[in-house]
Formats: C-alpha cells, structure tokens, sequence
C-alpha cells in the first residue's frame, strides 16, 4: 500500500540530523500497519533475540534497531553499485535512492522483508556474499529455513541454501531489476 500510494518503496532510513532525529523504514508504515518496531508485528513468535535500539559504533549518536525481521534495502549491492535492493538512505545532501512500484521487474519474485537478526539488509548481504549465513545471522528462527515477504505480498518459507547460494536464480530475487549482478558477487 504505502509503495502504491508515494510511487516508491520507503528508504530503509531517513536521517535529519545526525544526533537523534532519524526515522527507519517501520516508521513510514505506520499509517498502515498501526505498529512501529518494537510492536508485535514486527517480532517473529518464534524469534528469540532482541528486538530493540542498540548504539551503533560509529560515534553519530544515531541507535540501530535489532530484531527479528531485516528490509531488503540493498539487494547484492557492493560498494561499487547502485542500489539494487529497495531502497538505502535518505541524508541531507546524500540520496541512495529508492525504487519505485514500477521498476521492480517481477514483483512475484523480489524480496522485500524477512526473517533476519537485524533490521537492514547488512545481514542478507553478508549471508549472500558468503553463500549461507551462519547460525546467528539471519536469526535461525525456522532454522535452515526462512520466512520472506516479497513485493507482491505473498510469503514463502524458503531454505537458506536456496536463498544465498552463489547462483543467478537465487541472487535475481535479491535485486529489482530481476538480474543476478555478478560484478556483485564476492570472490
């Protein structure tokens, strides 16, 4: 609905300022979901973790959310691509940028949000660059297996091998173009 409505996929984390006025993407979906991270929606019954604001470490002042669902933002992005996932940041002077309704090539086929000890999609990108996450990340709720969202609305339960292995089939379904983007791949 909100992606219908605003003609894009909200950012995965708008900052203000670098002190304490920043939103995640929970925040835009409100109006939707009547709920913000630390609700039940956004708790797996069967997660166990955290699901809180944790510090970061890099001295802005700016909290990172844990818990137990993850946004796919970047896609299989590296430093040196665009944003392939949903969408990044939103800085003052610094956009990521995010993607519209419209570009997402098979809506049917593109993650959007699943299970992950996290928030952002730092989790799923290092579980892809890796092959297969490790038994802490993504959160092993369903362990080996996963729950996802995807664009369209539907859920699946999908194996962690067939989410993360180093195959086009499985790396399309991280990026909105619906291409596997090996220049992304990790060697």
């Amino acid at each position: 609905m909100y992606a219908q409505d605003h003609e894009r996929y909200p950012y995965l984390t708008t900052v203000i300022d670098f002190q304490t006025n920043f939103f995640d993407f929970d925040k835009p979906l409100e109006p939707y979901t009547q709920g913000n991270w630390t609700n039940a929606l956004y708790r797996c019954p069967s997660y166990r973790g955290p699901t809180y604001l944790r510090k970061n470490s890099g001295g802005t002042g700016l909290a990172n959310p844990a818990g137990s669902y993850g946004y796919n933002a970047w896609g299989t992005r590296n430093s040196s691509t665009d944003v392939l996932g949903l969408g990044g940041f939103f800085v003052p002077g610094f956009d990521s940028g995010t993607h519209k309704e419209s570009e997402i090539r098979a809506p049917s086929d593109m993650l959007a949000i699943g299970d992950a000890m996290g928030f952002d999609n730092d989790y799923f990108v290092r579980a892809i660059n890796n092959h297969a996450p490790s038994t802490s990340w993504p959160y092993p709720s369903h362990h080996p297996n996963l729950n996802f969202v995807f664009c369209d609305g539907h859920v699946e339960l999908n194996h962690m091998v067939r989410l993360y292995q180093r195959a086009e089939s499985a790396r399309r379904r991280w990026n909105f173009d619906n291409e596997p983007h090996p220049e992304t791949w990790e060697k």
